[in-house]
């Protein structure tokens, strides 16, 4: 098993053991939506490092090159609103919380051309970038 495979099996079980998570604990403290989700875009971004610089399948880093890169920045703004809402004990979301998502979606603007491109150019750079 190399190394690659192993991040990959491990970032499906971080998914599947972040869907349970907020399945069971929904109706306990629904502020577990913001961790899942954090736990969720962590093992996509672990994913995508790891087949940018130990190699993989290019088709896989072609989705995940610029398609999920914005995600990359609400990471730091689910973790604050996960522990805000443990600490202060319910969920509240204010209007000055969409503040924290400014570089989402500036990042989101600056890779919209890249997301209305044909796939077989995205795979094209994949297989560029994987080579050099």
């Amino acid at each position: 098993m190399t190394f690659s495979n192993l991040i990959l099996n491990f970032s499906i079980l971080l998914i599947i053991i972040s869907i349970i998570i907020s399945i069971y604990n929904w109706k306990l403290n629904r502020n577990i939506l913001f961790f899942s989700t954090f736990l969720t875009i962590q093992a996509i971004a672990t994913l995508s490092y790891s087949l940018f610089n130990f190699g993989g399948s290019v088709f896989l880093y072609a989705i995940l090159l610029n398609n999920t890169a914005p995600f990359y920045f609400t990471l730091g703004p689910l973790l604050y609103l996960f522990v805000r809402g443990l600490v202060n004990d319910k969920q509240t979301f204010r209007k000055i919380d969409l503040l924290h998502f400014i570089p989402f979606l500036l990042h989101l603007f600056a890779t919209l051309p890249y997301l209305l491109t044909p796939f077989e150019y995205k795979l094209d750079i994949a297989r560029s970038l994987m080579q050099h």
